[in-house]
């Protein structure tokens, strides 16, 4: 197989027009950098025999690196099985996409996380002895805060208790409700800290509604930040921290983080990560 000094960005078919703009940011920071890149969109690939196709045509020429921008394992693996520098790669999206083996996994160094359990439909009574009330439920692979809960009785439990779903729960973090704390890794080190607020909602998310505002944190946290990262092989991606009363209490990782709330506070981040693509070509 032959490799063209190129980056891939990989996004789903609907950003097409749901994001347009975005696209085009991104295309326009691309050319800035002057970074030889394709958008390509998850939808258009497909394997067959080992063979990868895009747009009905089988690949010949792949790129040095392919940036993923959403969810695909069977692409994952076959980038990484065919030489491809995947960001992130497959283990970095497996904790990013499994709330609760990320936790697990980073409460076995020590780190502070929410009490949290995989939660079954008859388990109202043992969670909410376990974790108070009111306590979270949310989809254990969800995104954007959707479909998470703060639950408050058992009737709205069972209500939203969807069987098709894996459901985590967790301990309600009440000094940072409505609010978080996102840092946005590039590499090995940090672009970028903001903290989100949503005064109308107990979700931080942006697309709830949430705020953006610039945060500093201090050394330590900064360390623990990029330590988290690396563990879980974060190359380029956000770790969440919530806001304990005694100190920051790590939340979820996300490895395809969007970058929307800094840009709205001039922190450019697609340029900062396209320059060390660049970087990482050796192109600079």
């Amino acid at each position: 197989m032959k490799f063209s000094n190129c980056i891939w960005l990989v996004y789903q078919q609907k950003y097409k027009t749901s994001h347009k703009y975005l696209i085009d940011f991104i295309v326009e920071t691309c050319n800035d950098v002057k970074i030889n890149y394709e958008i390509k969109y998850v939808d258009e690939f497909k394997i067959e025999h080992g063979l990868l196709y895009y747009d009905n045509v089988v690949i010949s020429v792949l790129p040095k690196i392919v940036f993923m921008r959403c969810a695909s394992q069977d692409l994952d693996n076959w980038f990484e099985s065919h030489g491809v520098t995947l960001v992130n790669n497959t283990r970095a999206n497996r904790f990013c996409l499994n709330k609760f083996a990320c936790i697990e996994y980073l409460k076995s160094y020590k780190y502070a996380v929410p009490l949290s359990y995989i939660a079954k439909r008859t388990d109202f009574e043992k969670l909410s002895n376990q974790l108070g009330i009111p306590f979270v439920l949310k989809d254990n692979f969800g995104k954007k805060g959707e479909n998470a809960y703060l639950i408050q009785d058992k009737l709205q439990y069972q209500k939203v208790f969807d069987l098709n779903k894996v459901w985590l729960a967790q301990k309600f973090i009440a000094n940072s409700k409505g609010k978080d704390i996102r840092v946005y890794v590039v590499g090995k080190k940090i672009a970028g800290i903001m903290k989100r607020e949503n005064k109308n909602d107990w979700r931080s998310n942006l697309n709830q509604g949430g705020n953006a505002e610039k945060y500093r944190l201090n050394i330590i946290n900064r360390h623990k930040a990029l330590k988290i990262a690396k563990l879980i092989n974060l190359e380029i991606g956000a770790v969440d921290f919530l806001i304990g009363k005694r100190g920051l209490i790590f939340c979820e990782a996300n490895s395809y983080a969007g970058f929307e709330g800094f840009l709205t506070l001039n922190n450019n981040i697609p340029r900062k990560i396209f320059k060390y693509f660049k970087k990482k070509l050796k192109l600079t």
